[in-house]
This record gives C-alpha cells, sequence and structure tokens, in this order.
C-alpha cells in the first residue's frame, strides 16, 4: 500500500495572487505504475496499459512539444482532452480503462504519460 498526494495551485505571475489551491491524498492499494514517453504521430494511436496496472487509478499526461498540441481519448476518434504544447493534465480514471487514444496534431509529438493503479 501508498498514499500518494496530488498538489495544484494557479497563480497570477502579473499579481503574484493564488487564485486557487487543492490537495488530494489517496490511498493506492497495489501500487503499481506504468511511466512511458512515447513519439506521437498525426495517426491515431492506441495506448494500453501493461498488466501491471490492473486497475487503473490515475493518469499524469504531459505534452513535451514547444509546438503542437496533442488529442487524447479513451475510444478511437473521440479525443475530450487537448494539450497544448507544455501542457499537462491529471485524469481520475475508471478501473474499466484498460488504455487511451492519442493523435497528434500536424507533427510528431512527445507526450509522457504515468499511470497508477489503485
Amino acid at each position: 500500500m501508498a498514499t500518494l498526494k496530488i498538489t495544484a495551485a494557479m497563480l497570477n505571475v502579473d499579481t503574484n495572487e493564488l487564485i486557487g489551491a487543492f490537495g488530494r491524498s489517496f490511498t493506492v492499494i497495489n501500487p503499481n505504475e506504468e511511466i512511458q514517453a512515447l513519439q506521437i504521430t498525426t495517426t491515431e494511436r492506441n495506448i494500453v496499459w501493461t498488466t501491471d496496472v490492473s486497475l487503473p487509478g490515475s493518469l499524469y499526461l504531459e505534452n513535451q512539444d514547444a509546438t503542437n498540441f496533442i488529442q487524447v481519448g479513451f475510444a478511437t476518434t473521440v479525443y475530450p482532452i487537448k494539450l497544448e504544447p507544455g501542457d499537462i493534465a491529471m485524469v481520475p480514471l475508471d478501473v474499466l480503462t484498460l488504455g487511451m487514444f492519442c493523435k497528434a496534431d500536424t507533427a510528431n509529438c512527445r507526450l509522457l504519460y504515468h499511470v497508477t493503479s489503485r
């Protein structure tokens, strides 16, 4: 078992005003994880978690490209997540989520993802 904590804050850098912050801790019963950095092309790519991540819990995504965006979804051709260049996202997952579908905008992009089990 492991306890993980996610924290986030939004800061107006012009005024140095903290707009909001939150944190959440959760216990992971089976602390397996998968971390990969992949080249995503303009053709849809189906990424399936390894068997180590049998009960997915949360997904961290990072677009490491400086120019192009990446579309991410959990069904073929349906991309509700758009990662602009440099964007990050944390997505809570249903335990039945077996993987994701990704597609780059106009050129290959590097996507870092980290999925943890519950």
